[in-house]
């Protein structure tokens, strides 16, 4: 969990999980119940390297969303522990609104 980051993000997406820089696989919703139907596996390096690139971008947005928004110290931080916690926030905040 050292090497992991998680992060809250209004964007809704397909579902990637990316194994370095040598394979990607895209999971795509079907139908509106839980897991994906449609999973696509990509191994071309200059795919790849694009699709890294937009990920990273999303991501750096999807942090800077969740440390403003629920974070206690609202400036961008790169500490993984004031992250963590703020998705934590974000996650007890929703079981509120659904319990």
């Amino acid at each position: 969990m050292n090497r992991c980051q998680f992060v809250v993000s209004p964007a809704g997406g397909s579902n990637l999980l990316f194994f370095g820089e040598d394979v990607l696989f895209e999971g795509l919703k079907t139908e509106i119940q839980r897991g994906f139907g449609w999973t696509m596996i990509y191994t071309d390096k200059s795919f790849l390297g694009m699709r890294i690139g937009i990920f990273d971008r999303l991501f750096e947005s999807a942090r800077l969303y969740t440390l403003k928004n629920y974070g206690t110290n609202k400036q961008a931080s790169n500490d993984n522990d004031e992250l963590n916690k703020a998705v934590l926030t974000a996650l007890s905040q929703v079981r509120e609104v659904l319990s």
